[in-house]
């Protein structure tokens, strides 16, 4: 009798170890994703409403994307309509510039360089961080929209042909400036089929060496709908025009450019009803792929290291494999209240996390893993239409306008 008490004790001293054990240290547990709010940052003004598509120089929030794959600590970026501010992860101002009352300002290259155009004169100018002048632009309409203007990573600028004053009389002729403001070559867009000039949408590689540029172009002689959309591709060192593709429909949606210019993508539909498409094109302008895409997009991003690209719908995201050109996985948001506002991209295109409005103004922040699976579906008192992933897909900094920008902690496995 004795020796089956002290068996049973045995037994119930181990289970309790076991299960000791079991709540320290999580034993045959798989811990779940979680996305935890970490920081809640009051600005002192209102930032700038949304984000600027196609490109995102005049978001309301960025981070320095390519300074934290250098190991740099995260600062945050916001753009405050006629000023900004770099604040540390903890909310901290670390930089502060403000310009004139009737200036807007946009960031391009992790806050290293400024463009600020006046409002009501349309003078613009682009500065360095320290508030060096590069170059100074008289009167220039197209200033006053991001895709006006692009700058390379070498401090190289690219003027697009966007003038809204004269529609009939567009600008034909890229510009392309060297870091010190010289204007050292113009490129023919041959432009004089176009619509207008403001109907551009541009993209750069990251090294900064290609240009893409789609556009809506007018077609005199067609017997049925004068306009269609055009790919141009580009030397962007030495201006010249690589090749040009007429694509179906003539709505532009989107294009990008990766690295070295090894894949161009564009999307370009009929119309709002339309038939939507996704184009792949390798380097000299052959079409390698195209796919059907559930909507006319709303954003397209590229992951860091340019393996993925993303392309959002008000209920679709769509992810492709810009290397086979294949889709990866799709997601459609099946709730009808529910849409999509933004997305952001790990490096490697791993996890995505987007932003949605929906039921009663609730909103709403979705994470997907690499397999396209819905692992973490958070309610967020923000409206997210500036948010950004950090590379290593462990915080998200999400923004609109007011003068709230969080900071999550995000946790896969």
């Amino acid at each position: 009798m004795k020796r089956s008490v002290a068996l049973i004790g045995t037994l119930a001293l181990n289970l309790c170890i076991l299960s000791n054990a079991n709540v320290l240290c999580g034993a045959g547990e798989k811990p779940q994703p979680q996305l935890k709010l970490v920081k809640e940052i009051t600005l002192e003004k209102p930032m700038v409403h949304g984000i600027s598509f196609p490109n995102d120089n005049w978001k309301a929030i960025r981070i320095n994307y390519d300074g934290l794959l250098k190991g740099e600590e995260l600062r945050i970026f916001v753009n405050t309509g006629n000023g900004v501010l770099f604040l540390n992860s903890e909310g901290e101002l670390i930089f502060k510039r403000e310009f004139g009352v009737d200036e807007i300002v946009g960031l391009y290259d992790d806050g290293q360089y400024f463009l600020v155009v006046n409002r009501m004169t349309f003078d613009a100018r682009m500065e360095t961080k320290d508030g060096n002048t590069i170059c100074k632009l008289k009167d220039n309409r197209f200033c006053m929209m991001s895709r006006g203007v692009l700058l390379t990573l070498d401090g190289r600028m690219i003027l697009l042909p966007v003038d809204y004053d004269r529609p009939s009389k567009p600008r034909n002729r890229l510009q392309f400036f060297d870091k010190t403001g010289r204007l050292v070559v113009e490129g023919d867009l041959n432009a004089s089929m176009f619509q207008d000039g403001h109907n551009l949408i541009a993209s750069l590689s990251p090294e900064g060496n290609y240009l893409g540029i789609i556009g809506s172009v007018y077609q005199k002689d067609s017997q049925a709908y004068p306009f269609r959309s055009c790919l141009f591709f580009y030397d962007a060192k030495s201006g010249k025009e690589l090749w040009h593709r007429y694509l179906p429909g003539w709505m532009i949606d989107l294009v990008q450019v990766t690295k070295a210019g090894k894949r161009i993508i564009a999307a370009s539909s009929p119309g709002f009803l339309g038939d939507f498409r996704f184009y792949f094109y390798d380097k000299n302008g052959n079409l390698l792929q195209e796919h059907k895409i559930g909507g006319p997009p709303i954003q397209a991003v590229l992951s860091g290291d340019g393996s993925i690209s993303a392309i959002i719908s008000r209920k679709f995201i769509h992810l492709f494999d810009t290397e086979t050109n294949g889709l990866i996985w799709e997601y459609r948001e099946k709730r009808k209240e529910r849409e999509f506002q933004s997305l952001a991209l790990s490096y490697d295109g791993g996890t995505a996390v987007a932003s949605l409005y929906g039921e009663e103004g609730n909103r709403y922040l979705y994470v997907f893993n690499r397999q396209g699976s819905l692992i973490i579906s958070k309610k967020t008192p923000l409206f997210g239409l500036s948010l950004e992933l950090t590379p290593d897909a462990k915080k998200v900094i999400i923004g609109e306008r007011g003068t709230q920008v969080n900071v999550y902690q995000l946790r896969i496995k």
